[in-house]
Parts: C-alpha cells; sequence; structure tokens
C-alpha cells in the first residue's frame, strides 16, 4: 500500500524528506508503527489532502495511492488544486489508482463497475469513468500521461509536472 509506495520512495531518494498524510487516525497509527518496524523516516500529519497545510511550492513531490476511487470527482479535483499550490515549480504529481474503464478490456470494466454497488465502493464508477489526465490538465499541470506499469492495466499510473 502507501508504506510500501514510500519505502520504494525512499530507496530512489534515501535523503529525500517524506511526509504522510491522511484523514484516519488508525491509518496514520499503522502506518507510524509498519515504518518504525521497517526503519522509514516518515513525517505523519492528520491532515485533509485538500487543506495540507504546507506551504505554497514548497514540496518536489505529490504521491497519490488508491485514493481517488474512494472520493468523490469534486473532492478530487480540490485535492489536485491543492497539490498544484504546495508543489514547487518544476515538481511531479503521480497518482496510482484502479485503471479507467477505457483502458481495460469489457469484462474486467464491468468487474471494475461491480465494485461500486457490491463492495461498498460508491466511487469507484465515478473515478474510472474520469481521465484524470485531463483532469490534470484543466487544474494547470502540464505534460500530463497516463499508462499502465503492470498486466491489465494495474497499477495504473497519471503523471504530470507543474510548470516551471
Amino acid at each position: 500500500g502507501g508504506i510500501a509506495t514510500l519505502a520504494n520512495v525512499h530507496e530512489a531518494f534515501p535523503n529525500a524528506e517524506l511526509i504522510g498524510c491522511d484523514l484516519s487516525p488508525l491509518a496514520l497509527r499503522m502506518g507510524h508503527m509498519t515504518a518504525n518496524r521497517i526503519g522509514l523516516p516518515i513525517h505523519f500529519k492528520q491532515r485533509d489532502a485538500c487543506e495540507t497545510g504546507e506551504q505554497d511550492a514548497s514540496v518536489d513531490a505529490v504521491l497519490s495511492y488508491a485514493l481517488m476511487h474512494e472520493i468523490p470527482t469534486s473532492v478530487a479535483v480540490d485535492m489536485l488544486k491543492e497539490a498544484f499550490r504546495i508543489l514547487k515549480p518544476g515538481g511531479d504529481i503521480l497518482i496510482s489508482d484502479p485503471p479507467p474503464f477505457f483502458a481495460v478490456d469489457p469484462f474486467q470494466g464491468v468487474i471494475l463497475d461491480w465494485d461500486t454497488e457490491h463492495r461498498k465502493e460508491p466511487f469507484f464508477t465515478e473515478a474510472c469513468s474520469t481521465d484524470w489526465r485531463e483532469v490534470l490538465k484543466d487544474v494547470g499541470f502540464e505534460n500530463a500521461e497516463a499508462y499502465a506499469i503492470g498486466d491489465n492495466g494495474y497499477p495504473w499510473i497519471n503523471r504530470a509536472s507543474k510548470p516551471k
């Protein structure tokens, strides 16, 4: 999950300051325990991703792991605007979430859509119907791209940069 993603970031960029934010105290406690167990230096903050409290243009990168399908699209757009605000010019955003319907075969699309009603995932269909690459461009990001780095569209990545 999110800790494994940040562990990979730490391995690639060992001097980077890592900040993890979540609304859930339980998720933060579990993340803190896991990070301590594996020796991963992360600052955890209980924050809304739409209002992080970070300074303007203060971070080099924003990573979002498995969040877009958990929130309404309107909230996700607000989160992307906040990411744009806190990113330094030239900073990157990387989003990993389920693939969009247009990127998978029809059977897999039906399974993804099924999650909305049957697995208590009320925003799954909305997230999989959204072209996040276009949303990123609308927010102001450039060089937006979307692609799978694994089989069957997983994991699906949307990546873009804040203009310099």
